[in-house]
């Protein structure tokens, strides 16, 4: 038997928009000089204009320097915003950058929404009854889905370290578009402050370090994992473990590098994001002499 189809309107309302600058200096360490103030957005729209249907949910909350000593005020917060929101903000605030972050962000919730209707209801009635892309569970495979799903994304920023001229900063992003599962990304970047650069593996490390690094890392993920080689890993969701290079996906502090995989790189996504820790000792044999990252191991 055929049941009522209902389409899915595609007008969006914003339900809230709450945005506070503290003016309270952040409690983040204060050696390079640097102010922090906070940012906080949050909003919300409806499918329909009905709190009963499906939304759009995007929380920010950011902190980003105001004030610095060592650093070009106006280039640091144009690098951080482009850190956070990607190169294509340059020149912008970052509260540009976060409202066109919002914009776009529901832009193409609004797209797939559309997308969602026209693939749902474009299709021969009783194959989309029975195509079971369009239920939500195997317990649901007798009720398929009229109406699209609700997305939720959260993006945040933390200053992991602050000291001898560095700053590092990991922008962490999750997302969920329906599923039991969110979706988690870490980005990380150091930022010089003496040159106004975002380092890369190369100003840090000497010529040929890969190879090196490389057998580093693996021997940090079997010991993280207590197992003993390559093949126990590929059992437990890993992959491409003997490829495995250094991604530009790292955080220095006082101690020494740490490197973050994100789930999808060399892991199922079920597993946590391998997050790969390299004190100092074991690496200053690799490192650039006269780097700001070297003077710092030898402290």
């Amino acid at each position: 038997m055929f049941k009522n189809i209902t389409f899915i309107p595609l007008f969006l309302i914003p339900v809230f928009i709450f945005s506070a600058c503290n003016t309270k200096k952040s409690n983040i360490p204060q050696d390079n000089d640097v102010v922090f103030d906070t940012l906080y957005l949050s909003q919300q729209m409806f499918l329909d204009n009905d709190p009963s249907k499906s939304s759009c949910n995007l929380e920010i909350r950011l902190v980003y320097p105001i004030a610095s000593k060592k650093m070009n005020i106006d280039t640091l917060t144009n690098l951080w915003t482009s850190c956070i929101f990607g190169q294509s903000n340059t020149g912008i605030s970052l509260q540009q950058a976060a409202k066109s972050y919002i914009d776009t962000y529901f832009q193409r919730y609004r797209q797939d929404a559309e997308n969602f209707r026209e693939n749902r209801f474009d299709k021969d009635p009783l194959s989309a009854l029975t195509d079971s892309s369009y239920f939500t569970s195997e317990e649901e495979a007798d009720e398929p889905r009229s109406e699209f799903y609700s997305y939720y994304e959260t993006l945040t920023d933390t200053v992991t370290y602050n000291q001898n001229d560095l700053i590092s900063l990991q922008v962490r992003r999750v997302s969920n578009k329906g599923g039991s599962e969110s979706y988690e990304t870490f980005r990380n970047f150091v930022i010089e402050l003496k040159t106004g650069n975002i380092l890369s593996e190369k100003d840090i490390f000497i010529e040929g370090y890969e190879p090196q690094l490389r057998r580093i890392i693996i021997n940090k993920l079997l010991k993280q994992n207590g197992v003993n080689d390559i093949s126990e890993l590929e059992q437990l969701g890993y992959f491409g473990v003997n490829e495995i290079v250094p991604n530009r996906n790292f955080l220095v502090d006082a101690k020494g590098i740490t490197f973050i995989f994100n789930k999808g790189e060399y892991s199922a996504y079920l597993i946590s994001a391998p997050v790969i820790f390299i004190p100092y000792e074991e690496i200053r044999h690799l490192l650039r002499e006269n780097t700001t990252v070297w003077k710092l191991a030898e402290i």
